[in-house]
């Protein structure tokens, strides 16, 4: 239907509210209409042009345009409903397989739902009204498309970040979309733990559900929903190890993660970066601007912004931590962890103007890094 239109949660409800605004107490209130839908039961195993259901309603006097929400039973306000405006006088409106992903996109919804369907009938003169609901149980036969499938968060490779690098990456045994993933490699004993992310960007992921005692597959809402029901995976040692994701049956998800051995001596430094609201890439831990080796120091010339602004040294190409800070009690530049950040004991780096600098780390004492910072 050409006159179809999406509208999002916020304009939508900005509209009811600025239209009620204008109606006095004496205008009168448009009829309910009154919906049927073609089916009470739906099946999803595919997403294509294919007729789903048809919505059909009564045409209510006085009304200049319908909206048609569509929305799950896990919210019963209508909060994340899809919209579709209805502005031609029809009272019938198709929906495909791909207006249903439309739906499905909208709500979060993985899993067999409930289908809550009503229509508010608008009119330039009247109050506008809502329906009664139509209720549809739709089954979910299809799961949702893995991208990069990861490991993510303190105790893994990369940190947390979202373009992660070989070293977090999980691989498909069979090389097929739902399959057995496998990762072997280093894990720290950070309480913050990993989860695995299976897109490139921060949800959807895989956490452990305390209620559901199983892993599952969340979305950003469900997880801000209850996230003390959702914690990381977490290790008790530092040392090599083994993860699987199984995703060979999506409704039954199983990660284990399996000790291998300990985990050979590694560099403190494996590089310095440049990274926060001063250095020329701000906080892109991305995209960090990298020092030179200079035999056992390191050095890096750019533009720095004043205070209030800051700066820190990363000490390998991941995300947050570790890095070089100051120690407050000491005044010396250490090598400081998440958890030694989150203390409250360090600081970062400043400058008192805006300018060219040179700055040369040399990092031989750890316990007391030396940082020489010139402007040019």
């Amino acid at each position: 239907m050409n006159l179809r239109k999406l509208l999002t949660n916020a304009a939508f409800y900005a509209a009811c509210v600025m239209f009620m605004a204008g109606c006095s107490s004496e205008q009168p209130v448009l009829q309910s209409a009154s919906v049927q839908v073609d089916k009470s039961e739906l099946e999803v195993s595919v997403y294509n042009d294919d007729l789903a259901l048809s919505v059909s309603w009564d045409a209510v006097k006085g009304a200049d345009a319908y909206f048609v929400q569509f929305t799950a039973d896990s919210d019963p306000e209508f909060l994340k409903a899809y919209v579709v405006k209805i502005e031609d006088g029809s009272t019938n409106l198709e929906m495909t397989y791909n207006d249903m992903k439309l739906i499905h996109d909208a709500t979060g919804v993985i899993s067999d739902y409930k289908l809550l369907i009503r229509v508010l009938s608008e009119g330039r003169d009247c109050t506008s009204s809502y329906s009664r609901k139509a209720i549809i149980d739709v089954a979910m036969s299809m799961w949702p498309e893995l991208g990069t499938v990861y490991l993510c968060g303190d105790a893994a490779p990369c940190s947390w970040t979202t373009a992660p690098k070989d070293n977090a990456i999980m691989k498909p045994k069979n090389g097929e979309m739902y399959d057995l993933y496998e990762w072997e490699g280093l894990l720290n004993a950070a309480p913050a733990g990993f989860r695995i992310n299976t897109a490139d960007d921060w949800f959807p992921s895989v956490m452990y559900s305390i209620k559901d005692g199983k892993d599952v597959y969340l979305t950003n809402d469900d997880y801000y929903g209850d996230s003390a029901n959702y914690p990381h995976y977490t290790v008790d040692e530092k040392g090599i190890y083994k993860v699987t994701a199984d995703f060979t049956d999506f409704t039954n998800i199983k990660v284990t993660i399996t000790y291998v051995g300990e985990a050979a001596p590694e560099p403190t430094i494996s590089g310095i970066w440049i990274v926060g609201d001063a250095a020329p890439r701000g906080w892109d831990f991305n995209d960090m601007e990298q020092f030179t080796k200079n035999g056992g120091t390191y050095s890096w010339s750019g533009h720095l912004m004043p205070s209030p602004a800051v700066f820190r040294f990363q000490v390998k190409d991941v995300g947050f931590f570790p890095s070089i800070v100051i120690e407050k009690e000491t005044g010396k530049n250490v090598i400081c962890d998440g958890d030694q950040w989150n203390t409250g004991g360090y600081d970062q780096f400043t400058v008192a103007e805006e300018g060219d600098y040179d700055i040369v780390v040399d990092p031989s004492d750890e316990s007391d890094i030396k940082v020489t910072i010139s402007k040019k």
